[in-house]
């Protein structure tokens, strides 16, 4: 949840974006967040807001905004990423680079385990961006 945090010290990360084009999407993952305590891995869904898509998978690669992100925490999301692809039926997932703005991943071991996991599955299709 960095786009609160990001008033004050400059994050890099995607929540921080999503917070300062609709700020719905934040609120509504703070109180999804708040149900029940969410760990690096985890992955949850919002509704989009005024994004373009149907749904905003929220991916938890860190234990606290601004702190680093692991490549296991990074995996495990991948993991269940797919998983509730599969269980909401989605044709196509948008991502970034999980954990490598804020969290301070490397990109070319991210891009790593998105070969590994969306080269091998069938039925969905998988798109990263990457701001540049």
């Amino acid at each position: 949840m960095g786009g609160i945090l990001g008033r004050f010290i400059k994050l890099k990360g995607v929540a921080e974006s999503i917070h300062y084009f609709d700020s719905r999407i934040e609120k509504e993952a703070k109180r999804a967040c708040k149900k029940r305590f969410m760990k690096p891995g985890e992955v949850f869904i919002t509704s989009s807001g005024k994004l373009e898509c149907n749904q905003v998978f929220h991916a938890i690669t860190m234990y606290l905004p601004g702190t680093r992100s692991s490549l296991k925490s990074a995996e495990k999301c991948i993991q269940n990423i797919i998983k509730n692809a599969e269980e909401c039926g989605a044709k196509s997932i948008i991502l970034p680079f999980l954990g490598c703005g804020t969290g301070g991943l490397k990109k070319e071991q991210v891009n790593e385990l998105y070969r590994t996991y969306f080269n091998s599955h069938e039925g969905i299709s998988f798109h990263v961006v990457d701001k540049k």
